[in-house]
């Protein structure tokens, strides 16, 4: 797997985990019943963690790409 594939698998997690965060948040602001309400709030919390830290490993996968094409391009430049 190449790492743009990688980072755009990360990215494609990120937004997931998001829309389900915000789905649970909706939900919560939806219901009448405060159980209900407890257990979306809850939900949502745990889905942003996810979003949170995916979103960090999708930050540091490009950082590392940007390294390794910056390599590259030295590497390339000193067998000039």
């Amino acid at each position: 797997m190449s790492i743009e594939t990688l980072i755009d698998t990360v990215a494609k997690q990120t937004a997931f985990y998001t829309e389900q965060a915000d789905k649970c948040a909706k939900d919560a602001r939806d219901t009448p019943l405060e159980s209900v309400r407890g257990k979306n709030l809850g939900s949502e919390t745990s889905w942003r963690g996810m979003a949170d830290l995916s979103a960090t490993r999708e930050a540091t996968l490009r950082e590392d790409a940007a390294k390794l094409v910056l390599a590259a391009e030295v590497k390339a430049s000193l067998k000039e």
